[in-house]
């Protein structure tokens, strides 16, 4: 009876997980003994020893270890492929022992490098050689340890000519019934078009199913916010101390240009004339010229030209909430999320929500209100299409009739 186990091998608190694989082979000594030998080889994962369950022979899933489940999933893999190749040479009638079962693996990673069939296995070396921003790539990590999850749920290797319509209901159906919410679902699904779009241009499959128009990329409307006129001001007057101050700033020139957080970051004072700010936009690559709002032409006065270098869009995130609490941007935001299979409402703090992203709606948003013509906004956010651009419009129903009861239409 043969047996799979997986050791490890220590060094400090570190280790690397090695599979030992025995079924009983054996050779003969001199003296006719039977010496058993058995297959060790090395998985080259590495963990933490903490990070084992020595009981279970596996990775403990747990927080701050989020490649648990995908180290898990090629154990269970190599353990089947071993267990396969070793019955497949029995079955064949040919000689079996580890060197040649080792041989047998090394031959089958070679080919993988270059073709595989299975979903998550390209998706991986996709993300690897990707040259999408990090942010993006993160993305299609994300979605990679679910595919990997609902793997270990159907018990199957999700193959290129598993991406159907059928596959599109049951995953779609087992995110909601794991209370994913519909924009989360659909940037999953997003991205698994992606890696199946990749994989067809590189002829690895023959499978269209995802090009089908029922298999959607879910999305409901986001409740973001934007900030109104009286808040930017309010937040830019608000004492701060010498690190806030400079985030408070960077978010401010968001607010009156649209730039993203990727361009805003990096701006250096050769982007600014007396009157104009040009950058050319690190999503897009197209140049927008936008003129300098007379708070924007203050910052600059105040750093000289040279803005302050930016942190981590993550913590940038994390600082702007800091900062509208202190500037008592605290106006209560209901924000409803279909989650699973029923809306739910929550009721925050509106600096709760800030992000650099807000900077972006604020100025289109603000724009809009104050009259400028939305062809003009869209040439400065860079915006081609105009279904996408009003999603950034996040004018209230009110505002919205203030706006229009100024229109002689209405007079």
């Amino acid at each position: 009876m043969s047996t799979v186990k997986f050791n490890l091998k220590k060094t400090g608190d570190d280790a690397t997980i090695f599979l030992i694989f025995n079924f009983g082979y054996y050779e003969l000594s001199s003296s006719g003994a039977k010496i058993y030998k058995y297959l060790k080889l090395s998985t080259k994962e590495k963990i933490k020893v903490s990070q084992w369950d020595h009981k279970q022979q596996r990775c403990k899933i747990m927080r701050g270890f989020p490649d648990a489940a995908e180290i898990n999933f090629k154990l269970e893999k190599l353990k089947a492929e071993v267990i396969s190749i070793q019955r497949t040479l029995v079955n064949d009638n040919k000689p079996v022992n580890p060197d040649i079962i080792k041989n047998k693996l090394k031959e089958k990673d070679k080919k993988s490098k270059f073709v595989s069939s299975g979903l998550v296995d390209y998706a991986t070396r996709f993300k690897d050689i990707s040259d999408r921003s990090e942010k993006t790539k993160t993305g299609y990590n994300g979605t990679i340890n679910i595919l990997i999850r609902y793997q270990e749920k159907i018990k199957k290797t999700l193959c290129f000519d598993d991406i159907t319509m059928n596959f599109y209901h049951s995953f779609v159906g087992w995110l909601k019934d794991d209370e994913y919410s519909i924009n989360s679902i659909g940037t999953v699904v997003k991205n698994i078009k992606v890696f199946m779009g990749a994989a067809l241009d590189e002829k690895l499959h023959t499978n269209f199913d995802f090009h089908n128009k029922k298999f959607k990329v879910l999305s409901e409307e986001t409740d973001s916010i934007y900030l109104n006129e009286n808040e930017i001001l309010k937040l830019y007057k608000t004492v701060l101390d010498a690190k806030l101050s400079k985030w408070r700033d960077m978010f401010i020139i968001s607010c009156y240009t649209g730039l993203r957080f990727s361009d805003f970051s990096t701006l250096q004072n050769a982007n600014f004339s007396e009157q104009y700010l040009t950058k050319v936009t690190k999503k897009t690559g197209s140049k927008i010229v936008i003129p300098l709002h007379p708070i924007v032409k203050e910052i600059l006065l105040k750093y000289n030209g040279n803005l302050p270098k930016i942190c981590s869009n993550q913590k940038f995130n994390e600082y702007l909430k800091t900062i509208g609490e202190i500037a008592k941007i605290n106006e209560d935001v209901l924000v409803t999320r279909t989650e699973g299979l029923e809306k739910k409402t929550y009721t925050f703090k509106k600096y709760q929500l800030l992000t650099c992203h807000s900077g972006r709606r604020s100025f289109a948003t603000n724009a809009m209100l104050s009259g400028v013509n939305h062809q003009a906004i869209m040439q400065f956010t860079g915006h081609k299409n105009y279904k996408t651009f009003v999603k950034y419009l996040k004018m209230s129903s009110e505002e919205n009739a203030e706006k229009l009861r100024e229109h002689s239409f209405f007079n």
